[in-house]
């Protein structure tokens, strides 16, 4: 939908770093995967404590982060880059990938900080959607636009 692969990648999507933070390999492979085919960089973390380490010492722009690690998990470490580390590194949107989605859930993410909710099984549209959401704000206008355009005209007419 938002990525089509006969397009050429715009040049300065390259420049976003997204960090994925997961102990288990295959889902940092798969995600950085998707992550790279879209242009972007990327970096891994297979706990909270590591993902800190490459939050301090790299420009990051977005973090998918699982919720269940051991060492320190998703929700500890999102709540720590909220509450303790300066703007703007406390201000990255930090997306929770999880299995285990409730209302329940929703809730408790909402409330720790996380900017999105990423439940598996994912697929590939899903996290492109993502990556433009948050990192291609000149596409993704453009792209509600395309897609908006009887709702703005309807709205425009009626102002």
């Amino acid at each position: 939908m938002f990525h089509n692969r006969k397009e050429k990648i715009p040049p300065d999507m390259g420049k976003h770093t997204i960090l994925v933070v997961d102990d288990i390999i295959h889902n940092r492979i798969l995600l950085t995967s998707i992550i790279k085919k879209n242009g972007f960089t990327s970096f891994e973390a297979e706990n909270g404590k590591i993902a800190l380490d490459i939050i301090n010492s790299k420009p990051i722009d977005l973090v998918f982060m699982d919720i269940e690690m051991p060492i320190m998990d998703g929700l500890e470490t999102t709540q720590y880059i909220r509450n303790h580390l300066q703007y703007p590194k406390n201000n990255i949107p930090i997306i929770a990938v999880t299995a285990h989605y409730s209302e329940t859930a929703l809730e408790r993410f909402t409330n720790t900080g996380f900017s999105e909710i990423l439940v598996k099984p994912y697929n590939a549209k899903e996290i492109e959607l993502l990556l433009h959401y948050y990192l291609v704000p000149a596409r993704k206008l453009h792209i509600f636009q395309v897609f908006d355009k009887k709702a703005s005209k309807t709205r425009l007419s009626k102002s």
